[in-house]
């Protein structure tokens, strides 16, 4: 018997993201992991266990971009550490009155466990299943419906990059940023990811004649 994958994971709306945006705000470490998985594209596996060396040198600067070796592929990606992602990690820093983030070594994951009600575990990261049920419950709390999870935040990612990217140097080479943005081996597992399916090629090839 075939076993079963995950069940396929909805993006979420563009216009539902600054409503989950304000339902995090005061949840500052939610309103983080939700930041950097949208604008990362990380899979929940690797969203998970970043670290704080991952976006800061030695001296708690801010790199330009993180450098991931992706557990499912072991593929390289370097998502850009971008405005949004610096706003929201120093933010939650501003919160924190330990200052933890200038503290706390390198290694210290940056979604960290807590235990006992209130007490930090940072050598332990949340998982990638709990990640899943945070997403559920953001979507579930501004009232969309669909089947959200973790994976939804790459799937998000993948397609606004796409559709930014048609619009301005056109459909082939935005699926290699897609599928660079993603990590994908080949174009063809991000056309699959996207939904473009050979039909629809065939469809348009026999369209379009010269």
């Amino acid at each position: 018997m075939k076993r079963q994958g995950p069940p396929a994971r909805d993006p979420i709306p563009i216009e539902a993201i600054p409503l989950i945006k304000a339902h995090l705000w005061e949840h500052r470490r939610n309103y983080c992991l939700f930041v950097i998985g949208l604008n990362t594209g990380l899979r929940a596996c690797d969203l998970a266990k970043l670290q704080l060396g991952d976006f800061m040198d030695e001296d708690h600067c801010f790199r330009e971009q993180i450098r991931i070796k992706q557990q499912k592929t072991k593929n390289f990606v370097t998502p850009a550490i971008n405005g949004a992602i610096r706003d929201a990690i120093t933010r939650w820093m501003e919160l924190d009155e330990e200052g933890w983030m200038d503290v706390q070594p390198l290694d210290a994951y940056l979604f960290y466990t807590t235990v006992r009600g209130h007490q930090r575990n940072y050598s332990k990261p949340i998982t990638s299943g709990h990640i899943t049920v945070l997403v559920n419950q953001w979507c579930d709390a501004i009232g969309l419906k669909g089947n959200f999870g973790a994976h939804s935040l790459r799937k998000t990612r993948g397609m606004t990059i796409y559709k930014a990217a048609s619009e301005s140097v056109g459909a082939s080479q935005a699926l290699l940023i897609t599928a660079r943005t993603l990590g994908h081996s080949s174009i063809a597992n991000t056309m699959e990811y996207l939904g473009i399916n050979m039909a629809e090629v065939a469809d348009w090839q026999n369209k379009v004649e010269l």
